[in-house]
């Protein structure tokens, strides 16, 4: 499995942390190799240089039955693209996993030989997983042939505490709170379907990195 390092900020780190407090990290045995890391240019050069000797190590010597690459825009897609690229070769299946809210515009933007590039690594990915079916739909326009499959991010589900019978539902919303997390529709739907209930909301700070 490729991705930021767990130390980072973002969702794709913190999707692979809580990854790894299942039992599925070691009944899957899980090797974890991390292509970026917060800092300046040279430490995140260094970072995928040091990715990419451990990446080689764990295809040409362990041969996984599967590569698992969390992707994003940007520098996230070069990455990822180039390590997917040498699965290919080594004929090692990658499943690529899309984390991107706005990869479909980040495509656009692209000169034509740059799409043609992020079409092919979509299309001959084993799986394209996206984080739900609109996200779904927008990578299916750009690789019709790909196979792309919807699954939303897991999280843990924590015991649930008893609280009284008429006590009126309590919610929680955490995040950046925009159009893009669909902060204001919540508000909307909230008003129509639990005008009594608590519904509260905790802004985290805005992340404008790459996130893998």
């Amino acid at each position: 499995m490729v991705s930021t390092s767990t130390r980072t900020r973002g969702g794709v780190a913190s999707y692979v942390r809580m990854l790894r407090g299942t039992p599925l990290w070691e009944t899957w045995q899980v090797e974890h190799v991390a292509s970026h890391r917060d800092g300046g240019r040279a430490v995140k050069a260094v970072a995928f240089a040091l990715a990419v000797a451990h990446y080689l190590a764990a295809l040409l010597l362990r041969r996984p039955d599967l590569v698992h690459l969390h992707m994003a825009s940007g520098g996230s897609f070069v990455r990822k693209a180039t390590l997917f690229w040498i699965a290919w070769v080594l004929r090692v299946p990658a499943v690529v996993h899309l984390h991107g809210a706005e990869f479909h515009l980040f495509h656009a933007r692209l000169p034509r030989p740059l799409r043609g590039i992020v079409r092919a690594t979509l299309t001959r990915a084993a799986v394209v997983v996206a984080l739900g079916d609109r996200w779904a739909r927008q990578l299916a326009a750009i690789a019709p042939a790909a196979r792309v499959v919807p699954v939303p991010n897991a999280v843990r589900v924590p015991t649930v505490a008893a609280r009284p019978q008429a006590a009126a539902p309590h919610a929680v919303f955490l995040g950046e709170i925009g159009d893009r997390k669909g902060a204001f529709v919540l508000l909307e739907a909230w008003a129509r379907l639990a005008p009594d209930a608590r519904l509260r909301s905790r802004a985290t700070a805005r992340w404008t990195g790459p996130g893998a």
